[in-house]
């Protein structure tokens, strides 16, 4: 029996050894699936977390754009209403120096000169009522001088004869145009 005993031992121990050999195999087996599950999983997680917060900083950087956009704007819309407020304020101070220079001696021989100066190949004059008094003194040949049909402070408008070319340079035109001009500059 001794050799039987010796078999037993033979094959039981070749059969842990099986066994052992086996455990390992699958316990690395087991182990490298389980590191390639865990970096896989890793990976995932990270990838997540950097989309997160790639995501949160773009939502930040929109956030913070969008606000700067705002007060830019706002700050605009602010200093343009500021500028007109003072534009306003400029326009009543000329329009009152323009109105008090209108009953002025040196008024008249600004008008005169001014209409003498512009006066070629227009055949009207128009003038303001308040300054026909001045129709008399207009001595430049075949120009006729007639009242305006708008009122103005002061100035002229030029007609040609068939009455479809005109230059206003009245006073009051020429402060709209430097109103509007300053207007339009709000915007470029």
């Amino acid at each position: 029996m001794d050799n039987l005993s010796r078999k037993l031992q033979f094959f039981t121990q070749a059969m842990h050894q099986e066994i052992d050999a086996k455990r390992e195999e699958s316990l690395h087996k087991l182990a490298a699936d389980l590191d390639e599950q865990i970096s896989t999983t890793l990976a995932e997680v990270e990838k997540k977390i950097s989309d997160r917060i790639n995501s949160a900083k773009r939502s930040i950087e929109k956030s913070y754009h969008r606000q700067i956009f705002e007060a830019t704007q706002s700050a605009k819309a602010a200093f343009i209403m500021a500028r007109r407020l003072e534009m306003d304020k400029i326009y009543d101070a000329v329009t009152v120096k323009l109105e008090a220079f209108t009953q002025t001696p040196e008024y008249e021989a600004y008008i005169l000169k001014a209409i003498a100066d512009r006066q070629h190949g227009y055949k009207f004059v128009q003038l303001p009522s308040q300054h026909m008094h001045l129709a008399a003194a207009i001595s430049i040949d075949d120009l006729i001088a007639e009242v305006c049909n708008t009122e103005h402070m002061g100035g002229f408008i030029l007609i040609n004869a068939s009455r479809t070319v005109y230059l206003n340079h009245t006073f009051t035109r020429r402060l709209e145009n430097i109103k509007l001009e300053g207007i339009h500059n709000d915007y470029t």
